[in-house]
């Protein structure tokens, strides 16, 4: 993964994620010794799939197509992903883990957080995850990072720092989490903590994981505790947070 040369945001391309030894070698989970059932939750985190429109201005960096995942919060098939893969997107497509695809709606990206919010126009055939709070990781703990996909996509990573991330394009966070071994599917990834709640959605690739290392690769996640308190507030802006500054993009190697 140190040598990945996608961006972050960007659709993944190609079976790389498949044979990466890093991806490979992660520590998997073991439902045995969880307190929680791990394949229920799995079934919360869907595929997300969006197109933007070809003179979007976000699609030079983005592109127009993009590939990500979304984690089901509401009954009400309320979805909860990152902003940037729903940045000016004309159409939004969810995958559940039985292989439906069901039509969304983008509700909003809140730019301060950089949480995206779509809802699905059909059943997403899985539970809505609680929401827990960034509190219950730590540094130098684990927690699951899970992508769509099931058992095969999820990874037992460790806490490598929370710390402010200050991200020129868009937001701040006082306190964002960093993960690893990194997860080649990171955008809209769930993080869970060990009750099996969720904790942080995925935001970007990273080099810098663990500080004070020169090449320490990773994922940087956006704590689930910062959405909670606007949640009504976002729901109510509805489309308008859609169409205001799109995401410039942050570029790796």
């Amino acid at each position: 993964m140190s040598g990945i040369e996608e961006a972050n945001g960007h659709k993944p391309t190609g079976l790389t994620h498949v044979f990466d030894p890093a991806f490979a070698a992660a520590p998997k989970p073991d439902p045995a010794q969880l307190d929680f059932d791990l394949d229920v939750c799995l079934r919360s985190v869907v595929a997300l799939q969006s197109r933007a429109p070809d003179d979007a201005f976000s699609s030079s960096y983005l592109g127009t197509e993009r590939e990500g995942n979304g984690v089901i919060i509401g009954d009400d098939g309320l979805v909860v992903t990152v902003g940037y893969l729903i940045a000016e997107a004309e159409e939004i497509l969810l995958g559940t883990e039985d292989g439906a695809v069901v039509p969304a709606q983008g509700i909003a990206y809140d730019y301060h957080t950089g949480f995206g919010l779509v809802r699905a126009a059909g059943d997403l055939e899985a539970a809505p995850l609680v929401l827990g709070s960034a509190e219950n990781v730590v540094e130098g703990g684990e927690a699951i990072v899970a992508a769509r996909g099931g058992a095969g996509q999820a990874i037992l990573a460790e806490v490598t720092s929370k710390r402010e991330f200050a991200g020129y394009w868009e937001y701040m966070l006082d306190e964002a989490i960093f993960t690893a071994p990194p997860h080649p599917r990171w955008s809209g990834a769930a993080l869970l903590d060990g009750t099996g709640q969720l904790v942080g959605v995925g935001s970007l690739f990273v080099q810098d994981a663990t500080p004070g290392e020169s090449a320490s690769p990773g994922n940087m996640f956006i704590p689930i505790n910062l959405l909670e308190p606007i949640l009504p507030a976002i729901l109510s802006r509805r489309f308008r947070a859609l169409q205001q500054r799109p995401w410039l993009g942050l570029f790796t190697a």
